[in-house]
């Protein structure tokens, strides 16, 4: 007689879809980071004795999460705990009174809580974005008067892309040391 797990997997490959799908991608427990997509994990969430009225009744349940691992599925992920994030982060500035820059900012400051000045350049590698979009983010945060720049010693032609970019102690940022 088989076990349920050997059940659980045999009842998901007698499914036409999800057997044209996983082939043989079935794992307890856990997915190993090596395999291929889409693939299936199970876990064994509760395995419990089913009371009665009069008592144990003797038969047990058995809770399984199933969890279906596919490219789409993780993007999907990714995207919605990003979403989280960026509205904790949006909470957590405006219970500090700064609601006048959004969360994607945020990368250009724990760049800088880090290292304290860097050049534009730096902050762009850190953040993984190109020039452009860093220089019209560093832009509007001097405006606000959260950063200020200075040429970069390595600048000789004082462009603004090279320049250093400092934190200024102003609108009560609070420090990540």
């Amino acid at each position: 007689m088989p076990d349920i797990d050997e059940a659980l997997v045999d009842f998901l490959l007698g499914q036409p879809g999800i057997a044209a799908l996983v082939a043989t991608r079935i794992f307890p427990d856990y997915f190993p980071q090596s395999e291929q997509l889409p693939s299936i994990a199970y876990t064994l969430e509760d395995d419990s004795l089913q009371p009665t009225m009069q008592g144990p009744s003797g038969m047990r349940e058995a809770i399984y999460q199933v969890n279906v691992w596919s490219a789409e599925g993780i993007i999907s992920t990714i995207s919605t705990v990003r979403g989280k994030a960026y509205r904790y982060i949006s909470q957590q500035l405006k219970k500090m009174g700064i609601e006048d820059i959004a969360t994607p900012y945020g990368g250009i400051f724990m760049s800088l809580f880090r290292n304290n000045p860097l050049t534009m350049g730096e902050i762009a590698r850190n953040i993984q974005r190109d020039k452009s979009t860093v220089t019209v983010l560093i832009r509007k945060l001097t405006d606000l008067g959260y950063v200020e720049t200075s040429a970069s010693p390595n600048d000789a032609a004082g462009g603004l892309f090279e320049g250093l970019v400092r934190i200024r102690n102003a609108g009560g940022l609070p420090s990540c040391s």
